[in-house]
């Protein structure tokens, strides 16, 4: 498993690598829910909020394309690259908050860590499986993961 840092700011989150590089960034909005945006190198994807309560997102390319889309009543993750891939998510834990992320064969290929500090310092930590590599579907689970954490 490779371990991913997540340094947060008043206004994004950005995950490294084990070498410390830059993998991505998710850019957050003065107001929350609107202009959030998601950047991988020179790409840049917009997210908006659909569905009940506006708990799924869709997540569109700069040709306005959709490429990825949660289903939040199943826990599924929709990849729509060269063929559609599908995951499944699932949240444990109250004290140590983990989001697990399996593929279609039920193997674990993320699980993100969410602790508090005493002090209020929140920490994010990443473990990616070693065959794992969309940066896009790592960076849409911690999207989701801290939308979650931050609305309650």
């Amino acid at each position: 498993m490779k371990l991913f840092k997540v340094r947060k700011s008043s206004s994004s989150l950005q995950v490294f690598n084990e070498a410390e590089e830059l993998i991505g960034v998710l850019l957050f909005g003065f107001i929350g829910g609107f202009n959030e945006k998601i950047k991988i190198g020179d790409h840049l994807y917009k997210i908006k909020s659909a569905g009940f309560l506006w708990r799924d997102i869709h997540i569109f390319d700069q040709s306005g394309r959709l490429v990825l889309k949660t289903d939040s009543s199943k826990n599924r993750i929709l990849y729509y690259g060269s063929f559609t891939e599908i995951y499944t998510y699932e949240h444990t834990g109250w004290l140590k908050k983990k989001l697990y992320l399996y593929d279609n064969k039920d193997r674990i290929m993320a699980e993100i860590l969410y602790k508090q500090t005493f002090f209020l310092k929140e920490h994010y930590s990443i473990e990616i499986d070693n065959d794992f590599s969309n940066d896009l579907i790592i960076l849409s689970v911690l999207y989701l993961y801290y939308s979650e954490i931050s609305n309650g």
